[in-house]
């Protein structure tokens, strides 16, 4: 990560409610997902561990470089999430 930062914030600021709803629900299903998937709780600690390890000048790189793999595992929870709701 950065030296000169030791905490890190996500904030999203949004103006309407159906996207407040939507963002809420993709971390839900982000956050369930990796619950249930053994594999993809993996892939997600190994991505954040392996980036951990750089140094990163701006935090908004270090989650930009692991945005592929969220959304990876964001599709698969999404799809995983219409299942539990059918």
């Amino acid at each position: 990560m950065s030296d000169e930062l030791d905490a890190q914030l996500d904030g999203v600021l949004i103006g309407g409610r159906e996207a407040r709803r939507i963002v809420i629900e993709d971390y839900d299903d982000f956050r369930d997902w990796r619950r249930m998937s053994g594999s993809d709780r993996a892939l997600y600690a190994a991505t954040k561990k392996t980036l951990s390890q750089q140094q990163w000048s701006d935090m908004n790189h270090y989650a930009e470089a692991k945005s592929a793999v969220v959304q990876d595992i964001l599709g698969r929870a999404r799809d995983w999430r219409v299942t539990q709701l059918a």
